[in-house]
């Protein structure tokens, strides 16, 4: 397949990993839109180094993470109990704070970069970028 086909094709997250796996590109926790990335790549010929690796959600078997402002993310699990953790931190800050749209995949997209970097960050730091989230505007 040409990169102009693939570009004007439609693709479900699971084609375009069975698509990347043909490739030879090993997938593993990427997000849609960072697979489509490295089938361009390798379409075009460029170089899929300097693209996204995978970052896990958990570093270590085991049970999560404890849900304390200073513990360490190592474990994460995004369920409703760390969503309400989160959201009861943020409460604490500022109570009349509302939800918008999009804040939990640019939380967790933000939490993969910083893994990605090997920043240590700790639930205090996702909650001060959940309530940024939350309060800036976007464009």
């Amino acid at each position: 397949m040409s990169l102009e086909q693939f570009e004007q094709s439609y693709f479900y997250a699971n084609e375009l990993k069975d698509f990347a796996k043909t490739l030879g590109l090993k997938v593993g926790f990427l997000r849609k839109n960072e697979v489509e990335q490295h089938i361009k790549a390798v379409l075009s010929g460029d170089n899929v180094g300097d693209l996204p690796r995978s970052a896990p959600n958990r570093a270590q078997k085991g049970s999560r993470d404890m849900l304390r402002p200073d513990a360490l993310v190592v474990n994460y699990v995004s369920d409703k109990e760390t969503k309400s953790f989160l959201k009861e931190e943020i409460a604490k800050i500022d109570p009349d704070a509302k939800a918008k749209s999009g804040q939990w995949y640019w939380l967790n997209d933000w939490r993969k970069e910083q893994l990605r970097n090997d920043c240590n960050i700790t639930y205090q730091d996702l909650v001060n970028r959940l309530y940024e989230l939350m309060t800036i505007n976007r464009p």
